[in-house]
């Protein structure tokens, strides 16, 4: 596993219901300026009790976040360690690094924007369908 280290801790457990993003799904269009192609299957879940995992592009990976109002980071990441053909492991290797510096979050119904500390836009997700 690869893991990706971050400086933020994640709580042991966040109140019930104070959790905007817990229990859902998104998909970025647009990673650190770049479009993301729509044939790299790429999405984040946000869980419950401050759990995230997903697909990079290429491998899946799991870990954890933290929220205090509109800020947000993300701890530690492991991913699995499958190669992959160039497009995917690039749009992996800019969404995993672009996480990194992720401190804050704007969301409505179906768009997610995740923001550096500066609140320069990251990452720009739409939220997916449950399938």
């Amino acid at each position: 596993m690869v893991v990706l280290a971050l400086a933020l801790p994640v709580p042991a457990a966040m109140a019930a219901g104070s959790d905007p993003l817990a229990g859902s799904e998104w998909r970025p269009v647009e990673i650190a300026g770049t479009p993301t192609p729509e044939d790299v299957e790429v999405y984040l879940q946000f869980r419950a009790e401050g759990a995230v995992a997903g697909m990079g592009g290429c491998n899946r990976f799991t870990g954890g976040y933290s929220l205090e109002g509109e800020a947000l980071a993300f701890s530690p990441l492991a991913a699995t360690m499958m190669a992959c053909p160039e497009p995917q492991m690039l749009v992996e290797q800019r969404f995993f690094a672009t996480l990194a510096q992720v401190r804050g979050f704007a969301r409505d119904r179906i768009d997610l924007v995740l923001s550096d500390a500066d609140g320069a836009p990251l990452v720009v997700l739409v939220q997916r369908d449950a399938d």
